[in-house]
């Protein structure tokens, strides 16, 4: 059988995708569920920020995310406004600015974080580390090969 002749659900990309989408609603049920009015999206750039020990600019964030920069101002300009965030040009480049947590956001992801972890746990019951380990290897070879 050749590649174009596999029906969908047998290629491998297809679950993968199935799954991250599974995985993408009941994160957004869970925050919502919890009381937190923020995307995945949203989410993942506060836990970045979060993550930088200090200032991050968007580009950097952009670089880990894989997200394009129009995207990511608008993601941003919504943690701005909801102050998350905020903006701060940066000491060493003018042409930069550095994102900045505010106080807000820091409280926003340590009372998400544990709804994080317990969606991550749900996602991956059953599953175990010898398991793990062998998904994350043959994803991170996928992404090489896609260079």
């Amino acid at each position: 059988m050749l590649v174009t002749d596999q029906v969908l659900k047998d290629v491998v990309f297809f679950p993968i995708d199935q799954v991250i989408r599974k995985m993408h609603k009941y994160s957004i049920r869970e925050f919502q569920k919890n009381g937190f009015d923020i995307t995945i999206d949203q989410w993942l750039v506060l836990k970045s920020v979060s993550d930088s020990d200090g200032l991050i600019s968007q580009s950097e964030i952009a670089e880990i995310l894989h997200k394009d920069n129009a995207s990511l101002t608008r993601i941003i300009d919504i943690l701005v406004k909801k102050s998350y965030l905020f903006r701060q040009m940066s000491a060493t480049d003018r042409r930069r600015f550095d994102l900045i947590m505010t106080k807000e956001g820091i409280d926003l992801v340590k009372k998400m974080l544990p709804i994080v972890v317990a969606i991550r746990q749900q996602a991956l019951q059953n599953v175990n580390q010898a398991e793990l380990l062998v998904l994350q290897n043959v994803l991170e070879k996928i992404g090489k090969n896609l260079m």
